[in-house]
C-alpha cells in the first residue's frame, strides 16, 4: 500500500499558504483551506490520502483548537499528524495545542529549511509508528493462529489417549463461557468479555497433564491402587508445570489462567478435591468454573462410572450435593444458565457408531485403533514440538536411539537428526559445549539413561553454555528433561528440550 502524499495547509492568510506551498510543492500534492470548517470538509473527502496537516491557530469561523477537537471524531486513531504553526513565544497556545494532540509546533515567522525538516521528521515518525502498529497486529494475529493450532493438537492428543468423548473440549469451553457470563453479572468478579474469552479458551488445556500419565493408569480409572491413583491425580500439577515450562502461548494472562485451570479444576469448595485439598475462594475462579463445567459434562456424557445421566438428572445431582461441592454462586450461575447448557449439550452430541452407548462405543473404537491412527497422533505430537521456539531431542532409553526436531534454522546440526544417543552426546560435547562444562553434560545425560534403565523416573532442568552456530558465540541454553509416553515404546521416552535463554531470562534464573 502506497503512503499518503497529500498535505493540507489550513491558514486564513493567503500569503502564509503560498509560502508553505513553495516549500513543499515538490514533495506533496497541496490542498488549501481558509479556516477549520473548510478543512474538516476536505479531510472527510480525502481522509486516506492526507499525510500531514499544517494548521494555523487564529482563524475565523473555526479556529485551530476547535479543528483539532473535531478531528478526534474523524480520525480517532490519530493517523494524520497535525503540525501547528503559531506566533512564536505564545506559550499558552503551544501547551494547549500539544495537550490536545498536535505532533509539533512551528513559530511564526519561520525558516523554510527548518519547517521542511521538522515536517518530514513528524511524518516519518508517524509513518514508522503506523507500520510498527500494523506489524504488531499482524504478529499478534499469527501468534493467535499458531496458538489455536497448537491447543487443538494438544487437546486432540490428550482426548485420544484418555478416551475422552470427541466433543468434550468444545462443550467444556462453551459451558465455561456460559457460566462466566452469568458470574460476570456480579461486579465483584471483574469478569470482562476479554477475561471470559481467555478463561474459556484456556479450558482446552485443563487435562494437558494427562499426556504424561501411563496408558494403563489413564484408562483404568476404577480399581487403581493408592500409588496408581496418586500418579493419576498428578496430571493436575504436571499439566500446570508443562504449560509453564514450554511457555508456548505468548499472552501472560492466558498462561496464568491455563496453569490455574490445569492445576486446580479438580479442587472442590468443601476441600474434598485434589491435588492440594484447598477449599473456598482459595480456588481460583477460573478453575471453579471449569470444574463445574467438567463435572456437568462428565455426568451427561457417560464419563462418570460409565453411567450417562440426563441433563435434568445431572443438574439435580450437582444441586443436591451428591457430587463434589461447589460454591453457592457457581451453583446459582449453573441453574440460571441451565437452558443454554442443555442447548450446547444437544448441539455437540458425541458420535455413536455401534449403538451401544457412548462409553462402550468409545472403548470399542479404542480397541480397534490401527497403525494409521497412531501415525496421525504422532504427526500431531511432532508438529507441536516444531511450533516451539526450541530444539527437541526424543530419546528411547530402551534402544539408545534418538531423534532430533529442529526449528527453522538448525543451530546444532552436527549432532545429526537421528542415531545413537551416546555418540551424539560425544559429538555435542566436543563440538558445542563450553570446555568448562563438557564433563558435566556427559555425566548428566548418561545418568538419565542409566536411571531410566533401572526403572527410575527422573526429570530435571539444567543450564549449559553452548556454541550457537548462527550467532558465532557461546550462549546459555536451558535443558529440560521430561518423561513422556508414546506408542513407539513400551517404556517412557525422554524428551530433552533445549531453549536459548535471553540475557534477562538468564539473569532472572541466576538471581
Amino acid at each position: 500500500m502506497s503512503s499518503p502524499r497529500v498535505m493540507l495547509i489550513v491558514d486564513d492568510i493567503a500569503m502564509n499558504r503560498e509560502m508553505l506551498k513553495e516549500i513543499f510543492y515538490n514533495e506533496y500534492l497541496i490542498l488549501e483551506a481558509e479556516n477549520g470548517k473548510q478543512a474538516l470538509t476536505m479531510v472527510k473527502q480525502n481522509l486516506s490520502d492526507i499525510a500531514v496537516i499544517l494548521l494555523d491557530i487564529i482563524m475565523p469561523e473555526m479556529d485551530g483548537f476547535e479543528f483539532i477537537e473535531q478531528m478526534k471524531h474523524i480520525d480517532p486513531k490519530n493517523k494524520i499528524p497535525i503540525v501547528v504553526i503559531t506566533i512564536a513565544d505564545d506559550s499558552r497556545n503551544e501547551v494547549r495545542a500539544l495537550d490536545m494532540g498536535a505532533s509539533d509546533l512551528i513559530g511564526k515567522p519561520f525558516e523554510p529549511s527548518v519547517v521542511k525538516r521538522r515536517v518530514f521528521n513528524v511524518v516519518g515518525a508517524h509513518r514508522s509508528r503506523s507500520e510498527l502498529e500494523q506489524a504488531s497486529m499482524d504478529l499478534s494475529s499469527r501468534l493467535e493462529q499458531s496458538n489455536a493450532i497448537m491447543i487443538d493438537m494438544l487437546s486432540s492428543i490428550v482426548e485420544h489417549r484418555s478416551m475422552e468423548q470427541n466433543h468434550h473440549v468444545i462443550r467444556l469451553r462453551l459451558y465455561t463461557e456460559i457460566l462466566l457470563k452469568e458470574l460476570a453479572r456480579k461486579k465483584k468478579y471483574g469478569l470482562t468479555p476479554e477475561k471470559i474469552s481467555l478463561i474459556a479458551n484456556a479450558s482446552a488445556l485443563h487435562d494437558i497433564g494427562k499426556i504424561i500419565i501411563p496408558d494403563a493408569i489413564l484408562n483404568r480409572k476404577n480399581g487403581l491402587s493408592d500409588d496408581e491413583y496418586e500418579i493419576f491425580k498428578s496430571h493436575t500439577t504436571e499439566g500446570s508445570s508443562l504449560i509453564r515450562q514450554f511457555g508456548y502461548v505468548h499472552q501472560k494472562d492466558y498462561i496464568q489462567y491455563a496453569c490455574e485451570i490445569a492445576e486446580f479444576h479438580h479442587e472442590r469448595y468443601d476441600g474434598s478435591g485434589y491435588p492440594h485439598g484447598i477449599k473456598g475462594d482459595n480456588i481460583p475462579l477460573s478453575a471453579q468454573a471449569v470444574g463445574m463445567a467438567d463435572t456437568y459434562d462428565s455426568l451427561t456424557s457417560g464419563q462418570t462410572g460409565g453411567v450417562e445421566y440426563s441433563h435434568q438428572q445431572a443438574m439435580q445431582l450437582i444441586r443436591d450435593g451428591k457430587r463434589q461441592e461447589f460454591s453457592e454462586e457457581i451453583l446459582d450461575a449453573m441453574i440460571k444458565a441451565a437452558p443454554e447448557l442443555l442447548e450446547i449439550n444437544h448441539r455437540y452430541q458425541d458420535e455413536e457408531t455401534y449403538g451401544e452407548g457412548p462409553t462402550k462405543n468409545i472403548r470399542k473404537i479404542w480397541s480397534d485403533i490401527n497403525l494409521e491412527t497412531y501415525r496421525l497422533d504422532y504427526l500431531k505430537y511432532m508438529s507441536v514440538l516444531r511450533l516451539m521456539d526450541c530444539i527437541a531431542i526424543e530419546l528411547n532409553p530402551e534402544t539408545g536411539y534418538y531423534m532430533t526436531i529442529y526449528p527453522k534454522d538448525p543451530v546444532f546440526h552436527k549432532i545429526g537428526k537421528e542415531g545413537d544417543f551416546q555418540k551424539a552426546v560425544i559429538v555435542m560435547s566436543e563440538t558445542y559445549v563450553h570446555p568448562s562444562q563438557k564433563q558435566l553434560l556427559q555425566q548428566n545425560l548418561m545418568k538419565f539413561i542409566e536411571m531410566e534403565n533401572n526403572g527410575k523416573q527422573q526429570e530435571g532442568e539444567y543450564k549449559y553454555l553452548l556454541y550457537h552456530e548462527a550467532a558465532k558465540k557461546y550462549e546459555w541454553f536451558k535443558v529440560n528433561v521430561i518423561k513422556i509416553n508414546t506408542f513407539r515404546s513400551n517404556y517412557g521416552n525422554l524428551l530433552l528440550i533445549l531453549r536459548r535463554l535471553e540475557d534477562q531470562e538468564y539473569a532472572a534464573d541466576t538471581e
